[in-house]
């Protein structure tokens, strides 16, 4: 057995040796971008506008959900069988299952509607999402419908994950809307987006969720019998997606995000203020936030 175990190590050795002499295998990488942009020899106003966009903002723009299409070959009768791959805005990277939710959208086919949605998100919308916040893309449609894995459905003015962020026309494109009106509608698009584009840096608000980091998801009634109150005295500011519970990590840092853009600093103090972990929390999640690209302030 001795001898055996020297020579499995002369071996071993001399197989070393030799994967030393032969050049270091280089890994093959190929980049996804040319699936979320034009074709080179694709001249069109719509590829065009797409490319316009990119170059200004260094996001890609969809107008529908299929990011690529190939033909693999065909099957036992001779029909073509192609490879399609569609935005999954449920998809997380390190998860090896899609999302249960089911999205659907309807299309903006034309040109005119196409561009007065670019305009419209960069007037409104764009401005907010710098640096590091700023959405790998943006796919435009007419309307978003999601049905939920409990079967309930709804109709979305936008709906965010960690691929970018589709955002429905068809509320603005109905008929005129007036500035307030189309203020309104971007205030919930920024809100949906927000949340979850905070939720894709969670190591940065780590001194946010340290704050609360004790009573994540425990039952709020054994702070007190008010539920604002006893919420309050931990550094909440609502339940989670069952109401007897505080929210876990990602329901919380979504719900100080969307109220750092819905409150000034002396509104959400007039109505937080007797709570000094909650107030804690706000001025994190809005330094935090500032310090990965949002811009709370035009041309601030």
């Amino acid at each position: 057995m001795k001898h055996l175990s020297i020579f499995v190590l002369v071996l071993s050795a001399c197989a070393f040796a030799a994967c030393g002499d032969e050049d270091t295998p280089t890994p093959k990488y190929h980049s996804p971008a040319p699936f979320y942009q034009p074709a080179d020899d694709d001249t069109t106003p719509v590829a065009q506008l797409r490319r316009d966009f990119f170059a200004r903002t260094g996001s890609y723009l969809l107008f529908n959900d299929t990011i690529q299409r190939q033909f693999v070959g065909t099957d036992i009768n001779g029909d073509p069988v192609n490879f399609s791959e569609t935005i999954d805005l449920g998809y997380y990277i390190g998860y090896t299952y899609s999302s249960t939710d089911t999205y659907s959208y309807t299309y903006l086919t034309a040109y005119e509607q196409q561009k007065q949605m670019v305009d419209y998100l960069e007037e409104y919308v764009l401005w907010h999402f710098k640096g590091r916040l700023k959405p790998f893309l943006y796919f435009l449609c007419n309307e978003i419908k999601v049905t939920y894995r409990t079967g309930n459905t709804s109709t979305l003015y936008a709906a965010a994950g960690q691929r970018g962020v589709a955002v429905a026309g068809n509320y603005l494109l109905q008929r005129q809307r007036t500035d307030a009106q189309k203020q309104q509608y971007a205030q919930r698009v920024i809100g949906t987006m927000i949340g979850q584009l905070a939720n894709n840096f969670g190591e940065d608000f780590a001194p946010f969720y340290g704050i609360s980091s004790a009573w994540y998801g425990l039952t709020w009634s054994q702070f007190g019998t008010d539920q604002t109150a006893a919420l309050g005295s931990i550094g909440f500011i609502g339940t989670g997606s069952l109401s007897i519970y505080a929210p876990d990590t990602e329901e919380d840092l979504k719900q100080f995000a969307v109220a750092s853009i819905t409150y000034s600093d002396a509104e959400f103090a007039g109505r937080y203020g007797r709570y000094p972990l909650v107030m804690q929390k706000f001025q994190l999640v809005k330094q935090i936030l500032g310090s990965l690209g949002f811009v709370f302030e035009k041309n601030a």
